[in-house]
């Protein structure tokens, strides 16, 4: 886990893992504190159990919730 810039990038980033999977994402600042509480801050939701990927479910519909 930790913070690095991508080169041509002012942006710093943010690698960790999770479920034995590597995951690479943009802190989305190029200010390094706030990276590094961004960082801090996925630490505790992955810690806490609320880590949840950005994942899309293409096609879920109300009536479809309804009916699982």
């Amino acid at each position: 886990m930790g913070l690095f810039k991508m080169n041509g990038s002012d942006m710093w980033w943010m690698s960790y893992t999770v479920h034995h999977r590597q995951v690479r994402e943009s802190t989305g600042t190029a200010n390094k504190r706030i990276a590094e509480s961004t960082l801090a801050k996925k630490k505790t939701e992955i810690i806490e159990g609320k880590w949840f990927p950005n994942k899309k479910r293409g096609g879920l519909t109300v009536a479809g919730l309804r009916d699982l």
